[in-house]
């Protein structure tokens, strides 16, 4: 098994060397990762990480966004450290509806599972609570690695454009985003109050249909943000894909 895994990394190297790497920048606090994007489709949704290290991977050369099928799909991002410091990034996926995320951390001859979240996994177990999914990654000095994430979404459109930020920047984005996501949450159970109250009022079936608008939105709109979480741990049975279906 040693001497397996020794072959695989060699090879991954190989791979490494010859694909694209983005070079860490102190001034750039936010970047979308698409330049950088290689994919590989798992078409038995069975391989490891040490399986998928020496597949033949393509570059995405776009926002890794796939349609409804019922196959694993992996990314991998290659990134290096040219400073004399350690460097703390946070690679963000801003999407609730993911059923499983792996992420893993590959360089030299380590292979570390640094995350596994999804809508299927324990909500507790995300250490930002936060709409998407940010994954805490270190490089040291004139380190290069690899981050490899797993992403099990079956027989569901998958959306999972990837950024790297800094740990101040992550914080801005999610708390101007809750700001943002609490002020739109009182305007729509507003809007469902008076349309609902009008309705009451002058009988007129233009509100009722109203209501339901508001209500058909919201219920979209949660299951898209996440709300489900506010009530519960884990969605093991994917009720959420039946909420948003139910809204939409």
């Amino acid at each position: 098994m040693r001497h397996w895994l020794i072959i695989v990394l060699f090879i991954h190297g190989t791979y490494l060397f010859a694909e694209k790497t983005y070079s860490l920048d102190t001034a750039v606090n936010e970047i979308n990762l698409k330049n950088y994007c290689y994919h590989f489709e798992d078409t038995t949704n069975v391989l490891s990480i040490n399986q998928v290290l020496n597949q033949k991977w393509q570059k995405l050369d776009k926002n890794p966004t796939f349609p409804s099928n019922k196959y694993v799909q992996w990314l991998r991002y290659n990134f290096y450290n040219p400073y004399n410091t350690n460097l703390v990034r946070i690679i963000f996926i801003p999407y609730h509806l993911i059923h499983e995320i792996d992420v893993y951390t590959v360089s030299d001859s380590s292979i570390i599972n640094i995350s596994s979240t999804g809508i299927k996994r324990p909500y507790g177990d995300k250490h930002i609570k936060s709409i998407g999914y940010p994954v805490r990654i270190e490089l040291k000095t004139h380190q290069t690695i690899s981050v490899i994430i797993r992403l099990k979404h079956l027989y569901r459109p998958l959306r999972a454009s990837t950024y790297l930020l800094t740990e101040q920047r992550v914080v801005d984005v999610i708390l101007n985003n809750n700001n943002l996501i609490w002020f739109w949450r009182g305007v729509l159970l507003f809007a469902i109050f008076i349309s609902l109250v009008i309705y009451i009022s002058v009988k007129l079936k233009l509100f009722l249909y109203y209501f339901f608008l508001n209500v058909g939105f919201g219920i979209f709109i949660a299951s898209q943000i996440g709300d489900y979480f506010l009530f519960f741990n884990i969605d093991s049975t994917d009720i959420t894909s039946l909420i948003d279906f139910t809204g939409a």
